[in-house]
Order: C-alpha cells, then structure tokens, then sequence
C-alpha cells in the first residue's frame, strides 16, 4: 500500500492485495447511500432505471464483467456489496421508498426518510443519525445511487486510503465530490444538514483530507441527457 501522505493531495494507489476478508481495513465503516429523491430532472424515477449489471458478486476481489439487467439503484449497491456486509450498508428512500426498498433489499437495508422533500442534505443527516444509533462507526463513507461508472475497486481504494483521522475522498473534474469517508468527529457536522446542501462544505473544511483521482465519479445520471450519454460511452 502506497505510504499515507502528511498533507491534502491527491494519489493514484497500485492494486491493493487481495484479503481473506471483506473490507479491506481494520476500522469499522459503515457506507450510506442516498436514493430518496423524487428525480425531477429526469422526469422519472432514475434509482430504478435499467441497466446492464455486473452478476451476483461470488468472491471478494474485483467487479464481475457486465452481464445482468438491474435498477440503477441495485448496480450501484452491488459494487458495495464485496466490502460492506448487508447490516453495514445504509441505503436511505424517499419519494420511491418501496421500489427502492425492493431493489436493494438482498444486499442493504433501507431507511425511509419521510422529510425527503428538504434535499440531499436532510436525507444525509437522517443516514448519519440511524447509523450512530447503530453502532460506534470509525468512519462512514457517503455514495450516490446515480454514479453508474463506479466500481467495487474505487471504493476498495478509498477504504485502503482511510486512517481514521483524516476525510477520504475522490476528485474529479478539478473538484471534490463524492464518494467521500468521513472519520467520526465528522458526524456531528453531518447530522446538522440541513435542506439540499450537502456535505461538500463539510469536506472542504477538511485541509488535510486526502483526494484519490476518480474521473469515472463524473458520470452522474441527473436528465435524460446525461442517461444518453453514459449509455453512449460504453
């Protein structure tokens, strides 16, 4: 594993070893997704959106190749999925609780988060919140449901990446975004969000966080448009 730096930059680590375990670190982490919006821009549910899929993950190295049709929603938890035990993954509903729910139930429990209507922010807040009832977490990394391009070995770098004192997160087009771990005396700052503001703040508060190079973190399914394009670049 490459050597963890002192100050904020950004890294492009090697293959990590395979493990004899799931998740690839000794600190406990929880992953929190969010899918509770109602998708407006697209005009349509986009958590249950159909796309080719990698199959049912049968060991814990790297992503299967594209082979199966599943939501959106499903592709992105199974990426999770080889890292994160179900009890370990959050999933968190809103305007489509049940499909949702549906979708991801094999591979993560749900939360349904009635105020989904304030935003991205409060749906944040909401995960942080169950999950600090849940257990004592070291971190908590924070993914979308909408970043199709993603795979299991982006989120292994990111938990091989984390020290539990500093943010991890990835960087693309020239800025930092999600998915992101946050070590826990950030949680408090994140069950504080509020309406459709985000962590992004939260995390650029962060100077010594530690930015991985994820270009493919990009594609995000937000129009039509942008659905077209993914499905043209593959």
């Amino acid at each position: 594993m490459q050597q963890r730096q002192k100050r904020r930059g950004r890294i492009n680590m090697g293959e990590p070893a395979v493990l004899e375990t799931q998740t690839p670190t000794s600190f406990r982490i929880a992953a929190l997704v969010l899918a509770a919006g109602e998708a407006r821009r697209f005009g349509q549910p986009k958590q249950l959106l159909t796309l080719s899929s990698q199959p049912a993950h049968n060991g814990p190295t790297s992503s299967q190749p594209v082979s199966t049709t599943t939501s959106l929603v499903r592709h992105s938890v199974n990426q999770l999925q080889p890292l994160f035990p179900r009890s370990d993954c959050l999933v968190i509903t809103g305007a489509y609780h049940e499909e949702v729910k549906n979708a991801v139930d094999e591979v993560a429990t749900t939360l349904h988060h009635a105020n989904w209507q304030e935003g991205l922010g409060s749906s944040l807040a909401a995960g942080v919140k169950a999950l600090n009832e849940q257990a004592p977490w070291d971190g908590i990394l924070v993914a979308l449901a909408d970043q199709p391009l993603l795979t299991t070995e982006d989120y292994r770098r990111l938990l091989y990446a984390f020290d539990g004192k500093r943010c991890v997160n990835a960087f693309y087009r020239d800025d930092s975004g999600v998915p992101a771990i946050f070590p826990a005396f950030c949680f408090e700052g994140l069950a504080e969000l509020e309406g459709d503001k985000g962590a992004k703040a939260l995390l650029k508060a962060q100077s010594n966080r530690l930015e991985l190079s994820l270009p493919q973190a990009a594609m995000d399914i937000d129009t039509p448009e942008d659905w077209r394009a993914f499905h043209q670049g593959l």
